[in-house]
């Protein structure tokens, strides 16, 4: 009734849905519990293992002929919260994200999967950051860090800032261009060391 609105898989579920429409032939779907003594299900299951694990993912062709496109919601089905959600969804899909932000994630991906073996995808480091577990100023100062939303390195150097405050763009230590992940993991001011020392011990 609320149509692909809110899905996750919105995009894959419209071509599937439209791809069945446009067939002449009627379809039909049957319910297949386990896959011990079916050769078929337990291909289908390995192929689908092999898949989730591939680095770069398949490229798909998910694009609807406008005949079978649909779109909206019953207005029955629909509630102010959701009616918020969505609108608010539909306007961050046309923000272009910050080019910093998404090295960030990048780098954030690639740094999990080489610890844990998983691959995740930006939309779980966004949830993660907003789990209870995680104070909410922790949670602020990561979602800004993700952005390069504090002023530091860089942002001294913009063609508005007055010469005499470039200066600050450089680690008064180390003299190299201070970004958040050089003042966290790689400076050489005192101390630091022993503060993650420490954390790795508790």
């Amino acid at each position: 009734a609320r149509g692909y609105l809110g899905h996750p898989d919105a995009n894959i579920l419209k071509a599937t849905v439209a791809s069945l429409r446009e067939r002449r032939a009627s379809t039909s779907f049957t319910l297949l519990k386990g896959c011990k003594d079916n050769p078929e299900i337990e291909s289908a299951f390995h192929s689908s293992k092999d898949g989730a694990k591939k680095d770069v993912p398949d490229e798909v062709p998910l694009e609807v002929a406008p005949t079978w496109r649909i779109s909206g919601t019953m207005i029955s089905c629909m509630t102010q919260g959701f009616a918020y959600r969505t609108i608010r969804d539909l306007k961050a899909r046309k923000i272009q994200p910050r080019p910093k932000t998404k090295i960030d994630l990048d780098n954030i991906i690639d740094d999990v999967t080489e610890a844990y073996g998983t691959r995740v995808s930006a939309g779980d480091i966004w949830k993660s950051i907003r789990s209870k577990h995680i104070t909410s100023t922790c949670s602020q100062f990561l979602w800004k860090a993700i952005h390069d939303l504090f002023m530091i390195g860089d942002h001294w150097l913009r063609d508005s800032m007055p010469e005499e405050y470039q200066d600050r763009s450089i680690c008064a230590v180390c003299g190299n261009i201070e970004s958040m992940d050089h003042i966290l993991f790689r400076c050489e001011a005192v101390g630091q060391a022993e503060v993650w020392r420490e954390l790795k011990s508790m």
